[in-house]
């Protein structure tokens, strides 16, 4: 749902999406709430404001339709610095 979604923004070139989850069994929220989703997109610097301020909104949308309960559910976009950034394929 979340590659989906980034997929659908058109923001990106479908091959170079990746997509991992992280499950964590310790952690303290809010006392009336029981779990959280929390998104973070790291994307390659280029995209303006605008254009993550879609992308964020078009995510929390897509992890609304799930219709959990007593959930929290946050986005968060972080650029990537091209000039720090350093990736190897083996």
């Amino acid at each position: 749902m979340v590659h989906q979604a980034a997929i659908e923004s058109d923001l990106f070139d479908p091959q170079d999406i990746r997509s991992r989850a992280t499950a964590f069994d310790d952690y303290q929220i809010r006392a009336d709430k029981h779990s959280f989703i929390h998104v973070t997109l790291r994307i390659m610097i280029g995209r303006n404001d605008a254009q993550k301020t879609q992308l964020s909104g078009e995510i929390l949308t897509a992890l609304e339709t799930l219709n959990l309960q007593s959930i929290i559910l946050s986005v968060e976009i972080c650029d990537i610095d091209k000039t720090t950034h350093a990736k190897v394929t083996l």
